[in-house]
C-alpha cells in the first residue's frame, strides 16, 4: 500500500520507500512512493526503457492498461526493497 500523496515531501530521497512495478516483457519500471486516491495518480521515477527515468505522476488505469511486447500486463516486484534514492541508482544502471 502506498502513503497519501504528498506524505514524503520534505523526506529525503533515501528515506523514501518505493514499490517496484514492471513489465515482465519489457523495459519499463516505475518506482512509486505516493498514490492519490481521489484522483488515481501515482508519483514515482518512471522509467519507460528509452534511457531517460524521470519523476512525475502516472495514472493508475493508465498503468494498468500497459501491456508489453508479449501482452503481459504490468507486475509488482515482490522482492524489491527499496528507496527512491535506491531506485534512482538502479534506473542509471
Amino acid at each position: 500500500m502506498l502513503p497519501d500523496h504528498r506524505t514524503y515531501e520534505d523526506t529525503p530521497s533515501d528515506e523514501v520507500p518505493v514499490i517496484k512495478f514492471f513489465t515482465p516483457d519489457g523495459g519499463a519500471t516505475w518506482w512509486l512512493s505516493e498514490y492519490d486516491p481521489q484522483d488515481e495518480v501515482l508519483f514515482g521515477l518512471c522509467d519507460l526503457g528509452m534511457g531517460f527515468p524521470e519523476l512525475g505522476y502516472v495514472s493508475l488505469p493508465e498503468l494498468e492498461a500497459v501491456r508489453g511486447a508479449l501482452g503481459l500486463q504490468v507486475e509488482i516486484d515482490l522482492w524489491w526493497e527499496g528507496t527512491m534514492a535506491d531506485a534512482k541508482r538502479a534506473a542509471k544502471a
